[in-house]
């Protein structure tokens, strides 16, 4: 399994968690995850209401 891969699952996850329309998880990119250090931040720049959304996951675990 790839990094890309695992960050865009974890993206998913947390589109679905933040109730986002089918369209913003279509349209989800790579680029739209960001890695920073013990957290992840996910954008969702195309919504249907024209606001940008962004949700922060933090790591926990044994993949600290």
């Amino acid at each position: 399994m790839t990094k890309e891969f695992l960050m865009i699952k974890v993206g998913l996850i947390l589109g679905i968690a933040g109730a986002c329309r089918t369209d913003e998880l279509v349209n989800l990119t790579v680029d739209d995850i960001e890695d920073v250090g013990s957290s992840l931040i996910v954008k969702i720049p195309n919504t249907k209401t024209k606001i940008p959304r962004i949700f922060c996951g933090y790591r926990c675990g044994k993949y600290a």
